[in-house]
């Protein structure tokens, strides 16, 4: 058994258009190289929402309209690269829009 575990709290945006999903290549983290939803961390005295407009406009550079809350998932890795210890993801989804978006798979 894992005798630390850390935890990590975040928030994702979930953006369809056309059939297409709106998706994130990671540069660093347990997931680097991977594709994601865009998202992450909420910073101390910060909103979830707050969090979520900022980490989408950090990571897309697109201002969005939260829509709806998914609800949240939750899931447990033993060890993940570079740490002694495991992980609690702890997930908050919500659906986003913006009308500024064209998912043809190139940056803003």
């Amino acid at each position: 058994m894992m005798n630390k575990w850390e935890r990590y709290l975040g928030v994702y945006g979930v953006c369809l258009s056309d059939e297409k999903m709106l998706l994130i290549k990671k540069n660093r983290g347990p997931y680097k190289g991977r594709f994601d939803l865009p998202g992450g961390r909420i910073e101390p005295n910060e909103s979830i929402l707050e969090a979520l407009r900022r980490e989408l406009s950090e990571e897309t550079g697109y201002k969005i309209n939260v829509v709806e809350n998914l609800g949240a998932y939750d899931f447990l890795l033993s060890s993940y690269p570079d740490k002694l210890s495991g992980l609690h993801h702890i997930a908050l989804f919500y659906r986003v829009e913006t009308k500024e978006i064209n998912l043809n798979f190139e940056s803003p």
